[in-house]
C-alpha cells in the first residue's frame, strides 16, 4: 500500500488503548474485541492519534532507539485503523512533549507484573436492600432498608471513582448493591456515568 493511501487511515475511535507491563491492551467499547499488542505498536497508535504517519514512525523509532515499521495491514485487518477519506489531525502537541509523556508511561509499567487498573469495575453505592433474598451475600449482614443519610456514600465520591475509571481506561462498570435503586442519588450517578462514557 502506498504512503498516500496509508495516510488516509485513522485510529478507530471504538477502541481504547492501554499500556501494560506486557505491552499494550486494545479493547473495543462493546468489549467484544480484545487484543494484546507490543509496546512499540501501542506507542505508534498513541502517536498516530495526534501526528502524521511519518511523524508517528519517527517517534517510535526515537523511543525504542532503532528502526520501527508498523504492521499496517494487521492494524487494518483488526480494525484498529479505519479508512477515512478526509482526515483532520488535532492541533498537534509538540513531539518532544509527547515523547516525554510516553516515556513516563513506560517507566510506570517497568517491573510490574499485574494490570495497572482493573478492566471491569463494580461499585456498590449502598448495601441496603428491602428484599433479603436467601442467595444474596448481603443477607447475613442484617442491613435493613432505611433512608438514613449515613448509610450512603456521597455522590461526589462515586463521580471521582467514575473519573478514575476513565482516566485508566477501564472498560466496564457495574452498579450493584444492596439494591442500587435505593441509593438516594442513583439518578444523578447514572446520568454522570452515561455522560462520561
Amino acid at each position: 500500500m502506498d504512503m498516500e493511501r496509508k495516510n488516509k487511515y485513522v485510529i478507530n475511535d471504538q477502541y481504547t488503548f492501554r499500556l501494560e507491563y506486557f505491552g499494550g491492551l486494545v479493547l473495543s467499547q462493546n468489549v467484544e474485541d480484545k487484543f494484546i499488542i507490543s509496546k512499540e505498536t501501542y506507542i505508534f497508535l498513541k502517536a498516530y492519534e495526534k501526528f502524521t504517519l511519518d511523524e508517528s514512525i519517527g517517534i517510535v523509532s526515537n523511543i525504542i532507539g532503532g528502526k520501527y515499521e508498523p504492521e499496517f495491514e494487521e492494524l487494518i485487518e483488526t480494525k484498529m485503523l479505519v479508512y477515512q477519506e478526509n482526515t483532520l489531525l488535532e492541533i498537534p502537541e509538540k513531539i518532544p512533549e509527547f515523547i516525554s509523556k510516553i516515556q513516563e508511561e513506560l517507566r510506570n509499567v517497568e517491573g510490574k507484573s499485574s494490570l495497572l487498573f482493573p478492566l471491569y469495575i463494580s461499585i456498590y453505592p449502598t448495601p441496603v436492600c428491602q428484599a433479603f433474598c436467601k442467595f444474596c451475600y448481603f443477607k447475613d449482614k442484617g442491613i435493613k432498608y432505611s433512608k438514613k443519610e449515613n448509610e450512603f456514600v456521597s455522590i461526589n465520591y462515586w463521580k471521582n471513582v467514575i473519573d478514575e475509571i476513565l482516566q485508566y481506561h477501564g472498560v466496564g462498570l457495574s452498579i450493584l448493591g444492596g439494591e442500587p435503586t435505593l441509593y438516594k442519588d442513583i439518578d444523578e450517578l447514572l446520568k454522570y456515568a452515561i455522560e462520561r462514557k
